[in-house]
């Protein structure tokens, strides 16, 4: 939201989640049509838009922006992000480098989410023990439990 001070619509892109994949070779945490959903509800959002190159010329040209509001290290690695930069500097679109927020982190949020899984997976295995002592039919009842708690995202 720190890239609304930069003009009077601020457009956010989403990247899809096929090019985070090709980019990243990791799929993002949260996906694509949740990412959309979410910025399209934040009152200083005017558009959400879906780009799928990280050379993201033909979306400046698009969209004529006056700044093009980017993270600290956009450009540090991604050559079509340095051609991107190249190109709006070219074109007069001045570039304005938004610091990262401290705490909030989708690397932390991985972090937590495999933590969460290991946990559970753990509890999962760990049930071979009431299998033995309660018997079959009271470890299926528990594991169904675990495994919906898990596809709903909490512990059961």
């Amino acid at each position: 939201l720190q890239a609304k001070q930069y003009g009077e619509i601020l457009v956010a892109g989403i990247q899809e989640d096929g090019s985070v994949y090709r980019q990243k070779h990791r799929y993002p945490v949260v996906p694509q049509k949740e990412r959309m959903r979410i910025l399209k509800h934040i009152k200083e959002v005017g558009d959400v838009i879906l780009y799928r190159s990280t050379y993201q010329a033909s979306v400046l040209r698009r969209i004529k922006p006056d700044f093009f509001a980017v993270n600290e290290d956009y450009g540090a690695k991604d050559k079509n992000q340095k051609r991107t930069l190249s190109y709006a500097l070219k074109h007069g679109i001045r570039v304005a480098r938004i610091p990262y927020t401290h705490g909030i982190s989708t690397t932390e949020l991985r972090h937590h989410i495999v933590k969460i899984d290991y946990s559970l997976a753990k509890e999962f295995w760990d049930q071979r023990a009431v299998l033995r002592q309660k018997g079959l039919k009271s470890f299926c009842a528990r594991s169904i439990r675990l495994l919906a708690a898990i596809s709903n995202g909490s512990k059961g």
